[in-house]
């Protein structure tokens, strides 16, 4: 029994309300109906008669100075976001900047602000503004994106009400500012390195990674060590040399790439782009695509490829 009075409260009090009355609004008028033609009515109770009277009397008063000067704000408020200038990655917090005209907000009264996106699933935030003040507020609004992609602002919703939370008037403002969410950073790539061709090493030369069998033959140098003289070649010469590693083997070519990713696997996107970037390292051209690319090229670096990922959502 009582589980099924809460969710009988709990969804009075998700209904909209009646006009410019919030759903508490209407429970009180009601409620004061109730006590003003039913018991107070049969008792003659003039004081409580009195008191509820007043208590209507002020809620009809409340009604038309809020929804008043709602209009008038309705009218004269502006409010202007500004993206965050960094790098904006899913999950984590970002904080956005609102700029609002100089408009007094009275006694007893607040303006809730919320932004409202193209699509949903970010997280709620309100900024709750009060008080007078005659120049322009900057006001900050923190928020988190679940997945990666574009995220579009397309109005700031204003809600005046008072504090109680009886009276309310609702509008929005159209926007047209988007934030671009991009996968999480991954540093480092424990995928191995696989290429469509390579050479040997003594093919490409390279000197900074010499790791190949120690066949190569130089002239001696005092670091070399006794150990690395070729001494057939001092005993027929009368010269010393020495032997050092080979160059390494370096991949060369290009490597293809298809990313599965759904609209919440960011990771893995993450993890391709930490690859690529690993590829491009080792001077290998990259053919990279995605689910949800359509007819848009293949990516030919690492930070196209994120372009197309995060587009692709």
């Amino acid at each position: 029994m009582i589980s099924h009075v809460r969710l009988l409260i709990n969804r009075l009090l998700s209904l909209p309300g009646l006009g410019p009355l919030t759903t508490r609004g209407v429970v009180t008028i009601l409620g004061a109906l109730y006590l003003l033609l039913g018991p107070i009515q049969g008792s003659a109770d003039i004081v409580s008669a009195s008191l509820v009277s007043a208590l209507l009397a002020l809620l009809c008063l409340a009604t038309i100075a809020v929804t008043a000067w709602g209009f008038v704000l309705q009218r004269k408020l502006s409010v202007t976001v500004t993206p965050p200038d960094q790098l904006v990655t899913s999950g984590e917090d970002v904080r956005l900047v609102l700029s609002l005209s100089s408009t007094p907000i009275p006694p007893l009264t607040a303006l809730d602000i919320s932004l409202v996106f193209e699509h949903s699933g970010a997280s709620p935030s309100v900024i709750r503004v009060s008080g007078f003040q005659r120049t322009n507020r900057r006001v900050s609004l923190d928020l988190s994106f679940p997945h990666r992609g574009p995220w579009d602002i397309t109005a700031v919703r204003c809600c005046y009400k008072d504090v109680t939370g009886l009276v309310r008037h609702e509008w929005e403002i159209p926007q047209q500012t988007g934030i671009v969410v991009s996968p999480p950073t991954v540093y480092e790539s424990m995928l191995p390195v696989l290429s469509s061709t390579q050479r040997p090493g003594e093919m490409i030369v390279d000197i900074f990674n010499r790791q190949g069998d120690p066949f190569d033959i130089k002239a001696y140098h005092p670091t070399d060590g006794v150990h690395r003289i070729v001494w057939k070649a001092f005993a027929k010469r009368g010269e010393l040399l020495s032997r050092h590693p080979e160059a390494s083997m370096t991949p060369e070519g290009f490597v293809i790439m298809m990313v599965v990713a759904q609209r919440e696997d960011d990771k893995a996107c993450a993890h391709a782009l930490a690859y690529s970037e690993s590829l491009s390292k080792l001077n290998l051209e990259i053919i990279g695509s995605c689910l949800g690319a359509q007819n848009r090229p293949p990516a030919h670096s690492t930070s196209t490829f994120q372009e197309l990922l995060v587009d692709s959502v």
